[in-house]
């Protein structure tokens, strides 16, 4: 029975140098530690509509993504869209006290929605799910954001993932 584990040992451990793996250095018997990161935590978001997107922000990409920090370069970016008879969810008055936005912004010849899914946070990425829907338009080119907001906190990359997948990190602006 001896021998039979000597023969084993050395061919698992040469296996896994093969594949480039150390050698395990936990004791006999023992399952090694596996290396975890914490699990993603729910971010609290909310979002918002009413704005029409700036003529003059990217306007020759089809897509553009952005991290907002205060009024002013939220404003560079979106216009209030008035509308008679608009009930839309816009950004309260002070709102950039304790929180910032994410935007994602689609354009092109579709009329595109948005929906938020979920809002997480693991090591430090901010990440923002969403699923879209879009309607074709053969007269029309439209520019379509989903704006969230969310509270300040120590992120140093936000990562957007539409339907399922991931279409740009970025990383927070000093």
């Amino acid at each position: 029975m001896n021998k039979t584990l000597l023969i084993v040992l050395p061919t698992l451990v040469l296996a896994g140098a093969i594949r480039g793996q150390a050698p395990a250095t936990t004791a006999p018997g023992t399952a090694p530690a596996l290396a975890t990161q914490p699990a993603p935590q729910a971010v609290a978001f909310d979002t918002y509509g009413g704005y029409f997107v700036s003529n003059q922000f990217e306007p020759n990409s089809p897509a553009s993504f952005v991290i907002l920090q205060d009024q002013t370069a939220f404003d560079r970016v979106f216009g209030v869209a008035m509308v008679m008879g608009d009930t839309s969810h816009r950004l309260p008055n002070g709102a950039f006290k304790t929180n910032l936005v994410v935007a994602a912004i689609k354009r092109g010849p579709a009329f595109w929605t948005f929906k938020v899914q979920t809002v997480t946070v693991q090591t430090g990425v901010l990440t923002v799910r969403y699923t879209t829907t879009s309607t074709p338009s053969a007269s029309a080119t439209y520019s379509c954001p989903v704006i969230v907001s969310v509270p300040k906190g120590d992120y140093k990359d936000v990562r957007f993932e539409e339907d399922g997948r991931l279409v740009k990190t970025i990383a927070m602006p000093n």
